[in-house]
């Protein structure tokens, strides 16, 4: 996937990364930041300069195991989705053929 993205964003502006990067969630009722380490990430935002971390990802992409499983379905999706630059928060599961993808919408996610 990571390779996939790479190649089709090329040129436009936007940056790919696999694992490496964190992003950055700030927590508005207690003032402080959370931080994760996405499995596939893409910013487009040309505020995003932090070298350690992005803020304004368009899309985030965690595939699941059996002992990340429930930490990507709730607590980080619902982190994620508290980020206004999110398009996409997609989920794979490895285990079968499934692909979920959460995008945000009127209603919610």
């Amino acid at each position: 996937m990571y390779a996939s993205l790479l190649t089709h964003l090329r040129g436009s502006g936007c940056k790919t990364f696999i694992g490496d990067m964190k992003v950055k969630i700030a927590l508005a009722e207690n003032g402080s930041d959370i931080f994760y380490y996405p499995d596939v990430m893409v910013t487009c935002d040309p505020q995003d300069t932090e070298k350690y971390y992005k803020s304004y990802p368009c899309l985030i992409v965690e595939v699941l195991s059996p002992s990340t499983e429930d930490l990507d379905r709730r607590e980080k999706r619902l982190n994620y989705q508290s980020l206004g630059s999110l398009q996409e928060y997609v989920l794979v599961d490895k285990t079968e053929m499934k692909v979920e993808v959460y995008r945000p919408l009127e209603t919610g996610y």
